[in-house]
């Protein structure tokens, strides 16, 4: 029952009125196994034992807020990293958190940059134990196993990994994958909930995903539904500005179009593969073949401006 009750099962279990509120367990039960897609028996048999025993996030599996998502004034939001996970060193955990969440930026118009560890944040990173970082008994740590992080929804920011668990970089089973975690987690903080889709990074339970597939179909069109799609991620440009620029043509979003990070467009040419040769060469923005409307395009990250003339 405290499993039921910790993860969102029971809507009496926070009632001031418990006989006027009252849920029957087996119903519970079966709302539960229907989240894991376990048999809908409404009985405690071992598999769902197994999956209430699995390493999972500590957030409940159904919440009563309909929308969270940020509504920044700037295009770039910032994270701090307070304290990491002693199995891994510093450098490498600040990398690991950037990479995940570029993993979500690659598919929304926001970006994320590492502030100082005491600076003001956006996203507050902590690693803590048991009853920890200010958190009250619902979000309580309970040792190794269990509960593993829980983030806060926006606009909040706060993410917290359970300092107990064995946190590994490698993506196997000898321990638990951190940046698997920071992504479901950063998924909460910007806005997404828990689905039932095994495949999902924002399935409640801990799996380990391939790398390669991180978000799934579900998880891109989820976070794109609360931000919109980067500039290119539908496939063309959307007709923003294309123009020249040291002898090729390229397109940008906005004025600051020259900085890492930034969204490039470029087209493909016919019979050409590899990254040799598929940016067009002009002497002027009139010798742009897709004129200023970019057409139908693929996107390379800003930094591959710096590489192009190399390629």
């Amino acid at each position: 029952m405290k499993y039921l009750n910790k993860f969102g099962y029971n809507p009496c279990a926070n009632s001031s009125n418990n006989v006027a509120c009252s849920v029957d367990y087996r119903s519970m039960l079966r709302d539960f196994q229907k989240q894991y897609g376990l048999k809908m028996s409404g009985i405690l048999d071992e598999l769902t034992k197994n999956e209430m025993n699995r390493p999972r996030c500590g957030l409940p599996d159904t919440t009563p807020v309909a929308l969270h998502r940020w509504m920044p004034s700037h295009s770039t939001l910032t994270w701090s990293l307070r304290s990491y996970p002693r199995q891994i060193q510093q450098g490498r955990t600040r990398a690991i958190i950037q990479e995940a969440f570029d993993t979500w930026a690659s598919h929304i118009p926001l970006r994320f940059k590492e502030t100082c560890s005491t600076c003001p944040a956006d996203f507050k990173i902590e690693v803590g134990s048991r009853r920890h970082n200010g958190c009250g008994d619902q979000y309580s740590f309970d040792g190794q196993g269990g509960v593993l992080a829980h983030a806060y929804y926006p606009q909040d920011g706060r993410i917290h990994f359970d300092a107990d668990e064995f946190w590994i970089d490698a993506f196997d089973n000898s321990g638990v994958n951190f940046y698997l975690v920071a992504v479901h987690e950063i998924g909460h903080a910007l806005g997404l909930d828990h689905n039932n889709d095994r495949g999902s990074i924002m399935f409640p339970a801990y799996n380990l995903h391939p790398r390669s597939n991180m978000l799934p179909n579900r998880d891109r069109e989820s976070i794109k539904a609360l931000y919109g799609s980067v500039n290119g991620d539908n496939g063309d440009c959307d007709g923003r500005r294309c123009g020249c620029y040291n002898g090729y043509c390229w397109a940008y979003v906005d004025a600051a179009h020259t900085n890492r990070g930034d969204w490039w467009c470029y087209t493909q040419k016919a019979g050409v593969s590899g990254k040799q040769g598929i940016w067009q060469t002009c002497s002027s923005d009139s010798g742009c073949s897709w004129d200023r409307t970019c057409g139908s395009c693929n996107q390379y990250k800003g930094f591959e401006e710096e590489k192009r003339g190399v390629c």
